[in-house]
């Protein structure tokens, strides 16, 4: 059950995050700053739709 939850913790902060970056230049710049992009790549081959970032 705490495995379940956490997954989807994750997969919505991914959409939180792939939200501000297509929004905001700066956040972009800021995500790429914290090296927060090579942890997000990973979601590009995801079989869940939601959590694709295209």
């Amino acid at each position: 059950m705490q495995a379940e939850d956490n997954k989807a913790k994750r997969k919505e902060a991914a959409s939180r995050v792939r939200l501000h970056a297509k929004e905001e230049l700066e956040a972009r710049f800021t995500l790429a700053m914290l090296s927060v992009i090579p942890r997000l790549v990973p979601l590009l081959d995801s079989d869940d739709v939601v959590s694709q970032i295209a």
